[in-house]
């Protein structure tokens, strides 16, 4: 940061930059061990929002814990890089200097007593060469360069590589810390054992990043990612706080309006409705509506200094080159819009005197000639990035929409920077918003509203985390690991719980309220409105709120069955909740007075309550899966790396599963390993079956109830059955509980199924009460909900196909068939099947049978009429009539015309068809059918 001392004299300097003095002051108390701590803490986080000097804070720290020894700082750009080294050198650090970033185009090549290189060795070898020297030195590197600079140079040996590895760092300072969260390959700094450091800082400005939203099919929003916070077991307590607001409140920043500047036009909506935005000429529509807007606001404001973002270069450059015109044009129609407007575009590949150039105009207000103008406007494709200053502006603008959360954090810290020659700046934030999904209303309702959500989240996390968290002794490896294997079997809670505190309450409304004032809208709306959408976009997480649904299922599911065992397809509906979705609330409040006005018979749609349904069973099946993988990678970890390095490591990185949802869940006793609960829930109900009808056979769709819950018990013992069950050692305990409980399965060279020995064990029950076997042939006898009279009558008709052993179980039991049963067939008598032309007789003489008593066998649609009930008995068997005339009809092309010729008469309008094709190919009648028609048949 640089100051001028010409501006402030340098006891307001002093007073201005006193937080500093707080910062180093709190981070030296954490280093500082305690008598009784049991090691030393090494890891201390900074969080302060930008502009404040975070840089100094380090170089200040690095003069204390790392005065004559070494200093390693981790930056995400090379841009930051060089100006991290042009602070470094400020703040009196001196000593020799390696940069680990691409040689190509650094700016610091030329630098003396600076080396720049990626190379591991050459960086190990200078390092090496640096300590033995006893004096002081930097390496200053990206996170690009962590995995294969840092980590190669530290993994190097004599033995195999003839090179040093590098020495322990004195000081390691991560800035810009929050990117090491969202990405693993830039986390691996964080990892002791791979960049061993005698102290750690992480620094940051955004120590609770908000994701991105937007708005999904079904109108919903969502985040991309879930909120991000900076583990303090992976970067330790958080010595110092000052967030955006506090720093506005004491002067030290900036304050920074957010102005959507609201643009509604039916012709951009019919445009991009008939053509498509990727059309390049409604782009280009599209781009000189949203600079309009910019500029309005702009002069609105009073804005005379302007950097736009964009995300592709040649938008950066088609908006300097339009912006002058379109300002003049503009002014002369009478509106905000300044009339003398000048604008350069910058990107990566603009020249460096060139990028001077345009941001000292910037800074003096003038054109490149030095002629003032009424707006200066830079326009930038993410070069005025990641740590840059830029104070002379006092407004920024968000062309395109497209922007990454991380660029919209950089474009809000470029804005609110403090300028010393400017005390009463105050930088305007502006977001073009084209209505082009729906006309502009009194809501805030729909995707138009996207880009201004997405930066109001910038700002806000800015703001310091004041989640409460546990002060808790961290609990060992081996606990850790226990735990997660004691949550699988049993429904444990969580280490606290997570309900949300009055306290977290009140601020979220002061800061709605905030906020609001913050926000300057183009047309007026309701502060209850403004108020209640900041609350649900803004302040709080779509996750969250996904949560907050799925434990609403939750509950009231759990209210109702007394459990949480979910089937996987359930689904839960719950009443829209208007509480939590305010702009519902309104819109139910105009139903009611239109049906109010209309009458309710007019509007009976409008009484309807709406239903949110939640697939319940999915979504708890979709936390159970994560949870798994969260306990996989742990067990993995303790196996590879061991219990205390495998456990610090899983700690370190982020969780699938979150805490706060799991604690919760285990509020209500879920239950994360399923095989554990099923083996469980399948004792219960074997011995509620067995209690209630003395054996475990059911039937293979049959279910019974456990506390509310169906459990498919029938299903549940057939899997049991399984040649290859009973295994593991869970199983064969199952098995001995169901071996004391009852017969469960077939017993040992048994020649029949589960089926049979159900009706076996029924049976000699049967017996064992006093049963005989008279009482079952007598008619329906119905044993313990089973009808032992029809089985028993069926295995008397199949007397003699039934095995030797079912045969002799059922004579030791006394229910064999009696002497002369004529249902009982000789053994061994051979059944001669029936020809085809017989069973077709069958049908031909049910048919006349119907014709007789019934009427046709056909209505007038062509249809059969003939009912399902009329079976009459031919020969002594049944005909089910209308069954079997449909499957000969769909048969019938492929009969010879004898079987055909039987059919004839009948009045089948599919049988007439075919036999009259019949004559026409024979030439004559057909053999066994009277030439007159009159219906004879063949004998048969």
């Amino acid at each position: 940061m640089k100051v001028d001392a010409a501006v402030r004299s340098e006891a307001e300097l002093a007073a201005f930059y006193d937080h500093q003095d707080d910062a180093v002051a709190a981070i030296m108390r954490v280093y500082t061990p305690s008598p009784r701590a049991r090691r030393p803490r090494f890891r201390a986080q900074l969080h302060m929002a930008p502009g404040l000097g975070k840089t100094w804070v380090a170089a200040r720290i690095a003069g204390l814990v790392a005065a004559r020894g070494s200093l390693l700082m981790v930056v995400p750009t090379r841009a930051l890089l060089e100006q991290t080294y042009q602070v470094l050198r400020a703040a009196g650090r001196g000593g020799p200097v390696i940069a680990v970033y691409a040689p190509r185009d650094a700016a610091l090549a030329g630098e003396p007593g600076v080396r720049v290189t990626t190379d591991p060795r050459v960086v190990a070898w200078h390092a090496n060469a640096f300590a033995a020297q006893g004096g002081r030195f930097t390496v200053l590197a990206t996170y690009a360069s962590v995995e294969n600079s840092l980590i190669a140079g530290h993994r190097l040996s004599v033995e195999r590589d003839g090179a040093r590895p590098l020495p322990e760092w004195d000081l390691l300072v991560c800035d810009e810390s929050h990117h090491t969260e969202t990405s693993r390959v830039w986390g691996r700094i964080n990892e002791q054992h791979l960049v061993p450091a005698w102290h750690r800082l992480s620094m940051t400005a955004t120590p609770r990043l908000l994701g991105a939203v937007h708005w999904d099919e079904q109108g919903r929003l969502r985040a991309s990612d879930p909120v991000v916070r900076l583990s303090e077991r992976r970067h330790g307590p958080v010595a110092y706080r000052l967030g955006l607001r506090e720093a506005q409140r004491r002067g030290k920043l900036a304050h920074s309006p957010v102005v959507a500047a609201e643009v509604d036009e039916a012709r951009l909506r019919e445009l991009v409705a008939a053509r498509g935005r990727a059309d390049a000429g409604v782009r280009a529509e599209l781009l000189t509506a949203s600079l309009g807007a910019v500029l309005r606001a702009a002069g609105r404001v009073g804005c005379r200094r302007l950097l736009t973002y964009h995300s592709t270069v040649a938008g950066a450059r088609a908006a300097a080159a339009s912006l002058a015109q379109l300002a003049r044009v503009l002014h002369g129609q009478g509106t905000s819009a300044p009339r003398r407007v000048w604008a350069a575009a910058l990107h990566e590949g603009t020249p460096a005197r060139e990028r001077q150039r345009a941001l000292a105009a910037l800074a003096a207000g003038t054109d490149l000639r030095g002629r003032p103008v009424d707006l200066a406007v830079v326009c930038s494709v993410r070069l005025l990035s990641e740590g840059v200053d830029v104070p002379a502006v006092d407004a920024v603008a968000l062309v395109d929409p497209r922007a990454a959360q991380g660029d919209l954090l950089q474009i809000a810290g470029r804005a609110v920077r403090y300028d010393h020659g400017n005390p009463d700046k105050v930088a305007s934030i502006i977001v073009p918003v084209l209505h082009l999904a729906q006309a502009a209303d009194d809501t805030l309702v729909g995707p138009d509203w996207v880009p201004v959500i997405n930066m109001l989240r910038a700002l806000e996390s800015y703001e310091p985390d004041h989640t409460d968290r546990a002060d808790e002794e961290p609990e060992g490896p081996q606990e850790a690991v226990r735990r997660l294997e004691r949550a699988g079997r049993s429904s444990s809670r969580g280490p606290h719980r997570v309900q949300p505190a009055t306290e977290a309450r009140e601020r979220a409304e002061e800061r709605a309220r905030e906020l609001q004032q913050m926000l300057e809208l183009t047309r007026q709306r309701s502060a209850a409105v403004v108020a209640d959408w900041l609350k649900i976009t803004v302040l709080s997480d779509p996750v969250t709120a996904d949560t907050e649904r799925l434990m609403r299922a939750v509950t009231a599911y759990h209210q109702r069955t007394g459990h949480l065992r979910v089937p996987v397809d359930w689904q839960e509906s719950l009443p829209v909740d208007y509480s939590r979705i305010p702009l519902l609330e309104k819109e139910s409040e105009e139903q009611q007075e239109l049906a109010e006005g209309l009458g309710e018979d007019l509007v009976p749609e409008l009484a309807q309550e709406p239903q949110v349904v939640v697939r319940l069973g999915w979504e708890l099946e979709r936390v159970r899966r994560q949870w798994r993988r969260d306990r996989d990678d742990l067990r993995t970890l303790v196996a590879e790396l061991g219990p205390e390095e495998g456990l610090e490591v899983w700690r370190a990185r982020p969780r699938r599963m979150p805490a706060d949802l799991a604690a919760l869940l285990g509020e209500y006793g879920f239950v994360w390993e399923p095989r554990a609960s099923a083996r469980q829930l399948l004792v219960e109900a074997a011995r509620e079956y067995a209690d209630r009808y003395g054996h475990l056979l059911p039937g293979i769709e049959e279910t019974i109830s456990i506390d509310g819950q169906e459990v498919r018990i029938g299903r549940l013992l057939s899997e049991c059955r399984r040649p290859s069950w009973g295994a593991r050692d869970e199983e064969q305990d199952v098995a001995r509980v169901l071996e004391k409980l009852g017969v469960w399965r077939v017993r040992d060279g048994a020649p029949w199924n589960a089926g049979w020995e159900r009706k076996l064990v029924l049976l000699e029950a049967f017996h064992a009460q006093g049963g005989r076997r008279g009482e079952l042939l007598t008619g329906q006898r119905v044993f313990r909900g089973d009808d032992l009279g029809k089985w028993l009558c069926d295995q008397h008709r199949r007397w003699p196909r039934l095995a030797e052993e079912q045969r002799q179980v059922l004579l030791e039991l006394r229910m064999g068939p009696a002497t002369g049963d004529r249902r009982v067939k000789t053994a061994g008598a051979a059944r001669v099947p029936r020809s085809r032309t017989e069973r077709l007789m069958e049908i031909v003489t049910a048919a006349r049978q119907h014709l007789e008593e019934i009427g046709p066998l056909v209505g007038e649609d062509g249809r059969h009429c003939v009912h399902d009930t009329y079976r009459p008995r031919v020969n002594g068997i049944e005909v089910q009539l209308r069954r079997r005339l449909n499957a000969v009809r769909s048969r019938f092309p492929t009969y010879p015309p004898q079987q055909q010729a039987l059919f004839a008469g009948l009045g089948l309008p599919w049988a007439e068809t075919a036999h009259d094709s019949a004559q026409e190919q024979l030439g004559g009648p057909v053999p066994g059918h009277a030439p007159d028609g009159s219906g004879g048949t063949i004998g048969v």
